[in-house]
């Protein structure tokens, strides 16, 4: 109930902070608010992984500027049919904890091109828009980049379970 209770706060403040204090709609605010913090616990269960704060700060910069080239990329591909597309699924194995699989599928999606679709215990589908591009070596930096936020005795405990067992 207290790390519960703490997420909720945290996604309040968050949401304080974000849309500068909006509360035209309040039982709206507050559902998103409960599925936000709830999304939270399934994900990140307490006493699972724990991240590293400074790993995290660290990551942030990456985040913004991969999010930013993905805009950029979708609105290029938009407004220029002469972009090349070349669709394919990849299938992309990974030994990531469930937390950071997770993690992984979400920001990969926010890569230039790339949308996860199907998250398993040992691998990711994903939609690319171009294969000819570098995906995999794309994906392998970012499937790195996130290892790093996690504490290593943490994360396998957390995902050790993934089996259902």
């Amino acid at each position: 109930m207290k790390t519960w209770l703490f997420r909720f706060l945290t996604f309040t403040v968050l949401w304080v902070i974000l849309s500068g204090a909006d509360f035209d709609v309040p039982w709206m605010v507050g559902v998103i608010i409960l599925l936000a913090a709830a999304t939270s616990i399934y994900v990140l269960p307490p006493g699972g992984a724990s991240l590293r704060p400074l790993a995290v700060l660290c990551f942030f910069p990456y985040f913004l500027k991969q999010s930013l080239f993905g805009g950029w990329d979708v609105a290029r591909r938009a407004f220029s049919p002469k972009m090349p597309l070349n669709p394919d699924l990849i299938v992309f194995s990974s030994a990531l904890s469930k937390p950071q699989k997770v993690l992984l599928a979400w920001t990969a999606s926010l890569l230039p091109g790339t949308a996860a679709i199907e998250v398993k215990a040992d691998h990711l589908k994903i939609h690319v828009l171009d294969h000819g591009k570098a995906v995999e070596a794309d994906l392998r930096e970012l499937e790195a980049r996130i290892s790093k936020l996690f504490k290593p005795d943490t994360a396998k405990a957390s995902g050790a379970d993934e089996s259902g067992q």
